[in-house]
């Protein structure tokens, strides 16, 4: 039973580490690969445009991909619409996989002699 408590005790706390750098971390990343896509724009061994489309993705996140896939023009508003299903989609994931976790640890709690 100890075991478990340290576990869940050391997982919230990565948890909050972590939320909390990824806060400030995805921003500057963001930021580097536009200054790197930029570079890249004019320097031919490095990949431009996806270091930028990526920098924006980081930057902005949602509201860049729902920008993008309103969009009019046959590729990037279909990419952009692309995108946005797959975003939707392991979102949907995330959240149904979350919630058979919370079912299943309360089935455990309920399990007798333990």
């Amino acid at each position: 039973m100890r075991s478990q408590t340290t576990y869940r005790a050391l997982r919230a706390a990565l948890h909050t580490a972590w939320s909390s750098t990824w806060r400030y971390a995805r921003p500057t990343l963001g930021w580097v690969c536009i200054g790197v896509g930029v570079l890249g724009l004019a320097l031919p061994l490095l990949p431009g445009v996806p270091l930028l489309v990526l920098g924006l993705a980081l930057v902005h996140g949602k509201v860049f991909l729902r920008r993008w896939a309103a969009l009019p023009t046959p590729i990037i508003g279909r990419v952009g619409r692309w995108a946005l299903r797959v975003q939707q989609r392991i979102s949907c994931q995330r959240r149904q996989l979350t919630w058979r976790l919370k079912r299943e640890r309360t089935r455990q709690r309920m399990l007798p002699g333990r």
